[in-house]
């Protein structure tokens, strides 16, 4: 099974838990709320596209998350134009922003994140921001040639 599915929304790095001390001395934690909006949307964009799939639970899965970050409206339109589809380099690291959708998708597409054996992720520039994920069911790690022959790839 294959499960792809998009999200029209622009990626967001996963922001850290707050802790705060309350009148009573005791303290409590949350998520930030432009964070729940973000895996909200992502959530709500796979039982959309998705209706109810999910993977067994302890099925290895591979993850390919394509993260299209906005083009900064302070450049000009040619500059943008040359930056569409370009690699985006900047904040927020594609492994928040992964965080985040890999959190959105726990107990809907998938039992837990723990399950992502493999990950593979792209962030680039685009005028339409969005987020695109796929994920599928990985083969048996005898059926497949994994390591790498440290004699064949020079270190320079």
């Amino acid at each position: 099974m294959i499960i792809q599915f998009r999200a029209d929304v622009a990626p967001r790095g996963k922001q850290r838990a707050r802790t705060v001390r309350l009148p009573n001395g005791h303290t409590t934690s949350y998520t930030p709320r432009e964070t729940v909006r973000f895996e909200t949307a992502i959530a709500y964009a796979y039982k959309r596209t998705c209706r109810g799939s999910s993977f067994a639970p302890y099925e290895p899965l591979q993850m390919t998350v394509y993260e299209y970050m906005p083009i900064p409206q302070s450049v000009s339109k040619r500059k943008q134009e040359d930056l569409d589809g370009d690699w985006h380099t900047k904040k927020p690291d594609a492994s928040n922003v992964l965080k985040s959708v890999e959190d959105a998708l726990n107990k809907l597409a998938y039992a837990d994140d723990g399950q992502i054996a493999a990950l593979h992720v792209y962030k680039i520039y685009s005028t339409q921001p969005r987020i695109e994920v796929t994920i599928q069911k990985l083969q048996s790690r005898k059926e497949q040639n994994h390591g790498i022959d440290v004699n064949s790839v020079p270190c320079e």
